[in-house]
This record gives C-alpha cells, sequence and structure tokens, in this order.
C-alpha cells in the first residue's frame, strides 16, 4: 500500500525552484536570441522508463518494490523554436508492499497532465528542454491486512507536475526524448502521498509540412567563342536547415552532373567553402560547414572531377551573407557552400 510520505517537502520545493528558474533562462534566452528556426507543427510521441514512488514503504515493510516499470504516449503543438503546448498519459506502473504473511498490498498510478514546454536550441540537433503543468492523477491500492480482506480504496488528486530533459533531432520528422518528470505528493491521504520520480526514453514524430518542389529551372545557355577562354565562376548551393547531405537546388544548375560537367572543361584548382548561419556553438558550427563541404566535394569526384584539383574550406558562422540580427527570417541564406572554379567558354 502507498504509504504515507517520508520525504523531505523541503527538498521537493527546492527542485521545484530549480525547475523553474530552469524554466525562465530558457525562456529568456529563447525569445531573446530565436536561435533556432521552426516550422510550426503538431507532433505526437511514446515513451517507457522507470517510477521511482519514494516514500511509498513504511519502515516496517519486509519487501518494497517502488521502482517499476512505466510508459506512456504525448502530443502537442509546437508554436515556434521554443514555446509549445503538451499533453500526455501515462501508466506509472504498480509498486507492491509487503509487511507479513497475507499482509500486502498492490497499487497503480495513472495519470493525465497538460504543460508548457520550453526548449533551448543547443546545437542543430540537440535541445534541452523544460515543462511546468497541472496533472490529474488516480491511484487505487487493493490487497490484505491483519484486519481488511479484500481491501480495495482508490483516490484522485490534481497535482503540479514538472519535468526537464534533452531531444535529439534524428531527421527532420523524428527525435529521441530523454527526460525526468516529479510530481510532490501522487494520491491524497487515502492512499498515502508518494513523491513520484518517472524517468524515461521517447520518439518523437513532427507532422511537418513537405516542402514544395522547386520550379523547373530552364536550361543554360553557353555562346562560343572563336577560343577557349577560362573564366572565374562561383555555385552557391543552400542547405536545409540541420542537414549536411541534402542540397537545396542552386538556381543555375540542374544537377551535380551538368555542374561537374563545367567543372571537369575548366581548369586550375575548384575550392569548395562551407558555413552555417550563427545558431549553435563555434565548434559544431565548424564541424557542420566541413560536412557540408565535404558532402559537395563527393558529389563532384563522384561525378568525374579529379579529387586532386579539390581544395575544401569550413568557415562555420564567418562571412555571413546578412545580419541575423537584423533579418532573422533570412538566415538561410548564411546555409551554404560556395564552389569557385576557372570556367572555359568557347573552343
Amino acid at each position: 500500500m502507498i504509504k504515507h510520505k517520508i520525504y523531505n517537502d523541503n527538498y521537493i520545493i527546492k527542485i521545484k525552484a530549480l525547475l523553474l528558474a530552469i524554466m525562465l533562462i530558457i525562456s529568456n534566452g529563447t525569445v531573446a536570441s530565436e536561435s533556432k528556426e521552426e516550422q510550426s507543427h503538431v507532433y505526437l510521441g511514446g515513451q517507457v522508463g522507470v517510477s521511482h514512488f519514494l516514500g511509498a514503504c513504511s519502515s516496517n515493510a519486509i519487501e518494497c518494490k517502488n521502482y517499476v516499470t512505466g510508459g506512456g504516449l504525448y502530443g502537442g503543438y509546437q508554436f515556434n523554436s521554443w514555446f509549445a503546448l503538451e499533453g500526455s498519459w501515462h501508466d506509472y506502473g504498480s509498486p507492491k508492499t509487503f509487511y507479513g504473511v497475507g499482509d500486502g498490498y498492490y497499487s497503480n498510478a495513472t495519470g493525465v497532465d497538460l504543460s508548457v514546454k520550453l526548449s533551448l536550441p543547443v546545437t542543430d540537433n540537440l535541445d534541452l528542454y523544460a515543462k511546468g503543468g497541472a496533472a490529474y492523477n488516480y491511484l487505487s491500492v487493493s490487497g490484505n491486512d491483519n484486519v481488511h480482506l479484500g481491501m480495495f480504496e482508490s483516490d484522485s488528486s490534481l497535482d503540479d507536475i514538472w519535468e526537464i530533459g534533452a531531444e535529439y533531432a534524428l531527421d527532420p520528422n523524428w527525435s529521441l526524448r530523454f527526460g525526468t518528470s516529479i510530481i510532490d505528493g501522487i494520491g491524497n491521504a487515502k492512499t498515502g502521498k508518494s513523491d513520484l520520480y518517472f524517468t524515461s526514453l521517447g520518439l518523437t514524430y513532427k507532422f511537418k509540412a513537405k516542402p514544395e518542389s522547386p520550379e523547373p529551372k530552364p536550361e543554360t545557355i553557353v555562346k562560343l567563342v572563336p577560343e577557349a577562354t577560362y573564366y572565374p565562376e562561383q555555385v552557391t548551393l543552400h542547405f536545409e536547415f540541420g542537414e549536411s547531405r541534402f542540397v537545396v537546388e542552386s538556381k543555375q544548375w540542374h544537377s551535380w552532373n551538368e555542374l561537374a560537367l563545367s567543372v571537369k572543361q575548366g581548369q586550375g584548382k575548384v575550392s569548395i567553402t562551407g558555413y552555417t548561419d550563427a545558431k549553435g556553438t563555434d565548434s559544431a558550427n565548424d564541424i557542420e560547414s566541413l560536412r557540408r563541404a565535404t558532402y559537395a566535394a563527393d558529389m563532384l569526384i563522384k561525378a568525374g572531377v579529379d579529387e586532386e584539383r579539390i581544395l575544401i574550406n569550413s568557415k562555420g558562422s564567418a562571412d555571413p551573407l546578412v545580419n541575423e540580427d537584423l533579418m532573422r527570417n533570412e538566415s538561410a541564406l548564411n546555409r551554404r557552400v560556395v564552389i569557385q572554379f576557372n570556367r572555359r567558354v568557347g573552343s
């Protein structure tokens, strides 16, 4: 049976205060910087984890199983990169307590909640988050003791719920979530108020709109001149947010094969430089811009360009095309790879 909690309430109050402070820091940081573009969308997910009913057993219990398996479903609406409303349902599992022969209790706890979720981008793929809201919980207890045989009791309560964790984007639609939620005193005095800690791993699917297909581009017409002449050529390829392999189509070229053909007909070295926007740390941006430049180099090599001609550079968020502080909605222009080579014109 869920006994009266023996855990220090002052410690729970300190945890709540810390979580509230974290939510305020996240809110202030993300509102001030708006450091990550995010398409508004609906999302759904499921999670499994371990529930710890702290203070669920009296000191005279012979055996106490207050670490049990739990799970749940959640869903919400992401308004922007840092703010979402989220609801969830959880089965927190069934703790058990034994006090002697024929004297034991079996409990089950479930709940639904509605919370505000705040996120703080750390890298292109990693966010920290904090949640706070209200939860309606239902607790049932069955078992036997020296006085009551076949006892069954239940109650419900409205509690506050807090959660902190991290999310890692596997791709634009799928992400992993790891977090711990806290409920201070689930149930009421009838079944005993136990502090509940639920640590879980979840998988989320985001229902994002698919990007529109680019309109077909007209073929480039090259006017031949009597003698072969070489002119400097610069091609800029833009990348989707957080992507290092999917390239948004260039305005000048239709395919890698077409671009590679022009590069192969030219002369001299081919400079490939990767850039990112200003989001994330310098080290993370350097790595991401290098991945993008390397990807472009690999595609040209596969299309027949001599590997020895290619020079790869990584500049992270340096040399932006637009000032992201003044033109926040245009930061995609800074996520790019610039390819420079001497193009042959004429025969």
